[in-house]
């Protein structure tokens, strides 16, 4: 029986297969080794980091022994000078991906041990979004630096195509430049925290609650209950007045009280505005004041100043409510009464 195929010997082929088999057994209990001795030192730390490692580096490192082991397999097949150059070229192609795959795998693993645990701390979505994009930009970028070196190693030119991927990047840049800037005030959001979900905030001139947080913009829910969408980009040239990062609001009420109003009268209505918002939760009682501010045209006035603290910002409105109500009805019990607009005209005969 003939046992040459394509002039190579039967027992040729039996060699590699062999090398194979052991290349994958050594990859196997090279890494079992290997990771039974991390594990051992991961028992003794809180760290899921060895964990994570092992998982994501498992298939890229036994890959790397198996295509060594093809590599060193061919050398015992008498093939062709081309088709060896050939096939020593899928194999580097192939290691320098794979050493990709393994440092991508290594990345992964830190960003699920270290950046995971802390997006998932904050009460903002946007660094949860960005998370993955930040992945994605990190895994294209490695894998664009392993093609450039396989380039490399088959001639090519990489200034010369490093200088055409700038051009096309700039033209990309352009037609994007807003894109950009939003998803820059994105950043700067998330390392500058001016304000998360669910804070009062005024930004230029626009007041309401932060309803949601993304890459390109935010949204508030304005004091009238609508709806406005801010691009991320108009953050870093804009003021932001943030509420509820105060640790008290100063509110200030002017009342004013006719003319006709006797002076223990106005000494009541002092001491009863003083009182009143006092008697709320949420205030800061040794800050209060109440004086007689000035005598306008029509009017007396008294300027009573009280101080939230956060607990009441978080009512504001409802504060508010209670203790302007509470003073219409003291002053209609006490029959002080409020002045309005007035004017007195005198005629001569």
């Amino acid at each position: 029986m003939d046992l040459n195929i394509l002039e190579i010997d039967a027992y040729q082929y039996m060699i590699p297969i062999l090398i194979l088999i052991i290349s994958g057994i050594i990859a196997k209990l090279v890494f079992s080794i290997i990771k039974g001795s991390i594990k051992k030192f991961a028992e003794r730390t809180k760290t899921e980091l060895d964990n994570l490692i092992l998982n994501y580096v498992e298939k890229p490192f036994i890959l790397i022994i198996l295509l060594l082991g093809i590599r060193y397999s061919f050398s015992f097949i008498n093939i062709s000078e081309g088709a060896t150059h050939i096939i020593n070229n899928i194999i580097y192609i192939s290691l320098v991906l794979d050493i990709s795959w393994f440092i991508i795998g290594l990345t992964n693993a830190l960003f699920e041990n270290y950046f995971s645990k802390i997006t998932r701390k904050t009460k903002t979505k946007l660094d949860d979004m960005l998370l993955p994009i930040m992945k994605k930009v990190i895994t294209i970028s490695i894998f664009l630096i392993a093609i450039m070196v396989i380039l490399s190693n088959f001639g090519y030119d990489i200034t010369a195509l490093l200088g055409g991927v700038g051009i096309v990047g700039i033209a990309l840049a352009m037609a994007a430049q807003d894109t950009i800037k939003d998803i820059l005030g994105g950043m700067t959001v998330i390392t500058n925290r001016p304000f998360e979900i669910g804070d009062a905030v005024n930004i230029d001139g626009i007041g309401g609650i932060v309803e949601e947080i993304s890459i390109r913009y935010i949204r508030l829910r304005t004091w009238s209950g609508t709806i406005v969408t801010i691009p991320n980009s108009k953050l870093g040239a804009t003021n932001i007045e943030n509420y509820s990062k105060a640790k008290e609001r100063k509110i200030t009420i002017d009342i004013g009280v006719t003319y006709e109003t006797p002076a223990k009268k106005i000494e009541l209505a002092m001491k009863i505005l003083k009182e009143i918002a006092n008697s709320e939760k949420g205030i800061e009682k040794e800050k209060t004041q109440v004086y007689l501010s000035k005598y306008a045209d029509s009017a007396i006035i008294l300027r009573l100043y009280y101080y939230m603290n956060k607990e009441g910002i978080k009512d504001f409105f409802g504060l508010q409510h209670r203790i302007n109500l509470k003073i219409k009805k003291e002053f209609d019990k006490n029959k002080i009464d409020m002045a309005y607009p007035t004017q007195t005209i005198y005629l001569k005969k």
